[in-house]
């Protein structure tokens, strides 16, 4: 039988019509197998593109993996995709036996009367691609525009299912996104070929017409039907079964659904691009997300509440939101200046006196410039620099305001500094000063801490000012300000990437508190303290668009 080669596209999105974009290739010789007399065919291949190109390279590039471990993983696919195949085929002919009756029964549950009772050939495609390919299709044939996880196309459409053309059964084509898959194997603590089996099971019950969106007893149906494929090829082994059966243990477990969704999520490094600007992408992702009542998104930033409000608007679709606003929850000054639902305040915390006295009474020369950050929103320096005004610039703090004397910045900002930031002219010099630098402070026990945010900025806090502790208090907040405590279950998100989000991250992560579920993301830049903290660790960084990624994910 001479093989068809899909230009594009796998076979089971084809319309029709589109038939010429067929074409014959003697020169692919797909390997067959045979099951009793029937001719089966398994394929499993990489896509990379959206025309349906395939590169193991492009793929192993974008998720930073070894090429010869993806074509491992291919392999094992392909050998695990012939297994359920036969299984199929074995269903729909002389070999099934008593003991495994109720599988073969399932397996046939769907099919049509005219379904031929015996097979000659029987056709399973498989492709493998990342999130943004199955992002296209999920968008083009389900209307949602976010990656998934698998995706189903029998061969006969949505209304037909699966086409039998005589005894020749060609079943469709089931797409898995290999980002996706790594992602939920980290979450549920199984290998990535763990998972990629969970999702073959998932994939081939909807191509027998099984869906578990259908309502109740068709859940039900399909998990028994996922439970029944994975016993039967022995991969029952599997932490938290079929995929129904996880999200439904998943379920049980918090009672019920989550009711409110908390999103916490860094600027810089995180949130921002490496412009300082908000992109499209993510825009629309906090917007979908804003729109849901019983999501609350918050701001966790090193920035003053101002800086915070304008880097929201350097994209256009941001610039009328209220994510940032004075009647909105967020987390500013790394938690020095922090606020919960409604705006309330939560944490108001300052440095001491003495504090700023010694960071301003350094001479820093040229190289290095300080400012500090006041309570009203202010940031006032002794000398002007190049570096504070990129500051005002492209990080969108307040212009820094020059003062004749140290005593002046103490009066002016009423005792009440919340942080200061000095800025070098890069991170080696910035490296080589800091431990100097850290001693102003930490030596003489003055309640101070000096952490980083970014690769040529250090930033000194109050001792026990920390995103962890800030977020701690929100979460506290909402529950106590609940009428409904007992009867809401909360999902906590926090997404970061510097090492001033490294308590939060590992906090979200390590949540262990009755009603609240954690998820502790760490972005595909982050330091590798935020990186070893985390719950789930991003191949995305914020040039990819990481927080959006984030946002579909676990919140919407």
């Amino acid at each position: 039988m001479k093989n068809l080669r899909r230009v594009g596209v796998p076979h089971a999105l084809k319309d029709e019509e589109e038939d010429e974009d067929y074409e014959e290739d003697d020169d692919i010789e797909d390997e067959s197998f045979y099951v009793g007399d029937v001719e089966c065919i398994a394929d499993v291949s990489f896509v990379s593109d959206v025309d349906g190109n395939g590169d193991v390279k492009l793929i192993a590039k974008k998720m930073n993996m070894d090429e010869g471990k993806l074509e491992s993983m291919r392999e094992g696919l392909e050998k695990d995709a012939r297994a359920i195949l036969k299984l199929f085929v074995d269903a729909n002919g002389e070999e099934s036996s008593d003991s495994d009756g109720d599988v073969y029964n399932r397996l046939r549950e769907n099919l049509g009367d005219d379904f031929p009772e015996q097979l000659s050939h029987a056709e399973l495609s498989v492709a493998l691609c990342d999130d943004a390919y199955i992002q296209t299709l999920n968008n083009e044939w389900r209307s949602k525009d976010a990656p998934t996880d698998v995706l189903s196309f029998p061969s006969g459409g949505e209304e037909e299912g699966i086409a039998a053309f005589g005894p020749i059964c060609v079943l469709g084509d089931i797409i898995i996104s290999l980002e996706t898959a790594r992602a939920q194997a980290e979450e549920v603590g199984h290998s990535v070929e763990d998972e990629l089996r969970v999702l073959l099971a998932h994939g081939f019950a909807h191509l027998l017409g099984f869906d578990h969106e259908l309502g109740e007893e068709e859940e039900k149906d399909m998990k028994e039907l996922e439970q029944e494929i994975m016993e039967a090829l022995g991969w029952d082994y599997i932490k938290d079964g079929g995929l129904i059966d996880r999200a439904s243990s998943s379920s049980s477990a918090s009672s019920s659904e989550v009711s409110k969704k908390v999103l916490v999520v860094d600027l810089d490094g995180t949130l921002l691009n490496e412009s300082s600007r908000v992109s499209d992408r993510v825009a629309k992702a906090l917007l979908e997300a804003s729109k849901d009542e019983s999501t609350l998104i918050v701001i966790a930033t090193g920035k003053a509440r101002p800086a915070a409000k304008a880097a929201l608007a350097t994209n256009p679709l941001l610039k009328n939101s209220r994510i940032v606003s004075e009647s909105s929850p967020g987390i500013f000054l790394n938690g020095g200046a922090s606020y919960g639902e409604n705006g309330v305040p939560l944490i108001d915390d300052a440095l001491p006196v003495e504090c700023v006295r010694k960071a301003f009474e350094q001479n820093y020369g040229e190289e290095f410039a300080l400012t500090a950050f006041t309570s009203d929103d202010r940031c006032l320096t002794l000398r002007a620099s190049p570096f504070l005004d990129e500051l005002h610039e492209r990080y969108h703090e307040p212009k820094s305001e020059i003062l004749a004397s140290v005593d002046e910045i103490v009066a002016q900002s009423r005792g009440q500094v919340k942080k200061m930031l000095l800025i070098g002219p890069n991170k080696d010099a910035i490296d080589e000063y800091l431990s100097e630098f850290s001693k102003l402070f930490i030596d003489t026990g003055n309640g101070a801490l000096v952490t980083r945010a970014v690769a040529t900025m250090l930033e000194v806090v109050p001792e026990n000012v920390d995103k962890s502790r800030a977020v701690s208090a929100l979460l506290d907040s909402l529950v106590l300000a609940s009428d409904n405590s007992r009867n809401n279950n909360y999902r906590l998100v926090v997404v970061g990437d510097g090492d001033n989000d490294t308590g939060m991250i590992k906090f979200a992560a390590s949540m262990r508190k009755e009603g609240v579920e954690g998820v502790g993301v760490a972005m595909g830049n982050a330091s590798p303290s935020s990186r070893n903290a985390a719950s789930v660790i991003l191949n995305e960084t914020n040039a990819d668009d990481g927080v959006a990624v984030a946002i579909e994910r676990f919140i919407l």
